[in-house]
């Protein structure tokens, strides 16, 4: 009759539990206000056991109303309980500074990225040592929840994570998260620009566009228009969590525009480049960002998002409305 007892017991706790879970009322980004993290509690009380912390600019998925003093939430895998006042629903959000620490992998090799915070649950990639990630939370058995450059979620073992001082932060790590080498082409191969980006927004690259057509005398094989160019983007400014914006501060090329000389039976004609210039926004999209956040010529330019999100890195000129694509 005990164990009936119980079992019943174990039965209504669990459907109770369940039901706080049951109507989804959208999403909210946590705001820690004066701290830089919040309890998720197992229950809706501040005595209840914290299942861990979660900084301010992690996003919770809500079950219940934002007046209630209480809300049900997930955070990756994880639920629990957050007082309402550390949550900003979506309208609010945009307000909210985030405070997730940069941290790197710190291991002999590499370790596994997974999809729960446990040992037995799947692997979603391998992190090799010194791979950049941002914490959004820490469980309360040792493993933090994390965010991969190219945005994967999962968790790692707290025993490997080493902080990144506080000076550096995700900002001024992008690029050095970034893919080196990026193309502009028409497709063709009649013109092209290559870039390579360096750590710290520092660029170099070349541009070349050939028409054999366009010839005369002393040049019968045609003309072709060149470029190489150097430069230097703005610290990034975080848009969402994978779309940001930086700025062209510093642009030159070789060489004077117009500038011509024959080679070969081929007219070489100076030109500034295409795809970068001086003051251009650029605004920079990760892997993972939503189709509908593109603009509405991006797939002019690149053509590797299927399934309504963006499944490569690149760099979008908003004055030009051309885009580079990581290679």
């Amino acid at each position: 009759m005990k164990k009936l007892a119980f079992f019943l017991f174990l039965f209504l706790f669990i459907a109770l539990a369940s039901s706080s879970f049951a109507e989804h009322y959208g999403y909210a980004v946590i705001d820690a206000q004066t701290s830089d993290r919040v309890h998720l509690r197992a229950h809706p009380s501040t005595a209840a056991a914290s299942m861990g912390l979660y900084f301010t600019g992690t996003w919770a998925s809500c079950f219940a109303p934002p007046q209630e003093e209480w809300v049900p939430v997930q955070i990756g895998q994880m639920t629990g309980y957050i007082m309402s006042r550390y949550l900003k629903h979506e309208s609010a959000s945009p307000s909210v500074v985030s405070r997730q620490p940069a941290a790197v992998v710190d291991c002999t090799s590499w370790i596994n990225l997974r999809s729960m915070p446990s040992m037995q649950s799947d692997v979603l990639r391998r992190l090799p040592d010194a791979t950049p990630v941002t914490l959004l939370g820490e469980t309360a058995d040792g493993w933090y929840y994390v965010r991969t450059e190219d945005c994967l979620h999962g968790y790692v073992k707290t025993d490997f994570i080493s902080l990144l001082p506080a000076s550096v932060t995700q900002e001024k790590l992008l690029f050095s998260m970034l893919p080196s080498q990026w193309m502009l082409s028409s497709g063709a191969g009649a013109w092209c620009t290559e870039l390579t980006l360096f750590p710290d927004g520092h660029f170099e690259g070349a541009y070349h566009d050939s028409d054999m057509g366009d010839d005369g005398p002393g040049y019968p094989n045609g003309t072709v228009y060149t470029a190489t160019f150097y430069g230097l983007l703005s610290q990034p400014v975080r848009i969402s969590d994978t779309v940001w914006q930086a700025t062209v501060t510093e642009y030159e090329f070789d060489g004077v525009a117009g500038q011509e000389r024959i080679e070969d039976g081929v007219l070489y004609v100076t030109t500034p480049g295409l795809g970068l210039a001086q003051n251009d926004t650029i605004t920079i999209y990760l892997p993972g960002t939503e189709e509908t956040l593109l603009p509405e010529d991006f797939s002019l330019w690149v053509h590797t998002h299927e399934g309504g999100r963006l499944e490569t890195y690149a760099l979008y000129n908003n004055q030009s409305d051309l885009a580079f694509e990581s290679q």
